[in-house]
């Protein structure tokens, strides 16, 4: 049995160019057509043998005159359709454009986070078959390297179910200040020590890997699936903690929680190198983050931070007339 490869695939400007000029080359060809028909359709009318010759002579010239009136005006509709056709289909042809884009940048960006582990991984078991005295120290960072490995699958998971909306999300009034602390909770082998300002705001300042991490965390009740939400969160903090710094500088980070304009809000802000456009949520993690604000009406907000570093917002909505217990 013959096998044959089918055509190559076409890249995705390519194909929506050339559907864009297909169905404006079609769509003025069916206008077109429509017009040599109405001239034809006039100018036959016009010249059928009715009542005496003289007004029959009469009417073939007044409906000749009406024909090539006809025409022109048809000419000019279809000069004039072609390029409206072309910006209008580009109109209703650019966001798909642009999603389908930010998905083929989003699939570099899961490889890019895939390959980079597995190919350490890979230089960490050759180093520990053939060094013993490292053996130990490279199985470690072995281990977290598919840790992390095994992060990035659970964050490509959710993210395909948030986006096919196969994933239900149930948000409930829950404290959202305490969802944070549990994520910070988690950061640290032993327990936190949480001291209580005298405005009732939770202050936990702790080391992981060398880096410092704060967390100022006001008594905030949100409208949250807390699962999402607390995936969310620790999303944003591992960001900032991978990419918060400079290399070979500690990373500073600091999270708050409190209300902003009507809405519970959880700002990660580090003191990093900052933001490099394009601006936006394009690697795994903060693409589950936005479609976990997204799930939840809410909001993913990128700006600059202190020195220059960068601050990532994340809002949740607040249930009306909610009051703390």
């Amino acid at each position: 049995m013959n096998l044959r490869a089918g055509p190559a695939p076409m890249p995705t400007v390519q194909a929506l160019n050339r559907l864009r000029t297909l169905l404006t080359v079609w769509f003025t060809a069916v206008l077109a057509l429509g017009v040599v028909i109405l001239v034809a359709s006039v100018s036959w009318v016009s010249q059928s043998p009715s009542g005496s010759d003289a007004y029959a002579e009469e009417s073939g010239s007044a409906g000749q005159t009406l024909a090539l009136i006809l025409a022109g005006l048809g000419s000019l509709a279809v000069a004039g359709f072609a390029p409206l056709t072309w910006m209008l289909l580009g109109q209703l042809l650019n966001p798909a454009n642009r999603a389908l884009t930010a998905q083929e940048s989003f699939l570099g960006a899961v490889a890019h986070d895939l390959r980079t582990p597995l190919a350490t991984l890979s230089a960490l078991i050759t180093t520990a078959r053939e060094d013993p005295e490292t053996k130990d120290e490279a199985l470690q960072r072995a281990s977290r390297l598919i840790e992390r490995s095994g992060d990035t699958v659970e964050d490509l998971l959710l993210r395909a179910r948030l986006a096919s909306g196969t994933l239900p999300v149930r948000p409930r009034a829950a404290r959202l200040d305490q969802v944070v602390e549990a994520v910070i909770a988690d950061l640290s082998p032993v327990d936190l020590e949480v001291e209580i300002t005298d405005e009732g705001a939770a202050s936990v300042r702790l080391e992981v890997d060398g880096h410092t991490v704060s967390l100022l965390a006001e008594p905030t009740v949100a409208l949250l699936d807390p699962v999402l939400a607390e995936r969310a969160v620790a999303n944003l903090v591992a960001n900032a903690l991978r990419h918060g710094h400079r290399p070979g500088e500690p990373a500073r980070i600091a999270v708050t929680v409190g209300l902003q304009e009507g809405r519970a809000v959880v700002t990660v802000a580090d003191a990093g190198p900052g933001l490099r456009p394009p601006v936006g949520p394009a690697g795994l993690g903060l693409s589950v983050v936005r479609w976990v604000a997204r799930a939840h009406d809410g909001a993913l907000l990128l700006g600059a931070g202190p020195q220059p570093g960068t601050r990532i917002r994340l809002a949740f909505p607040v249930p009306a007339g909610q009051a703390l217990c």
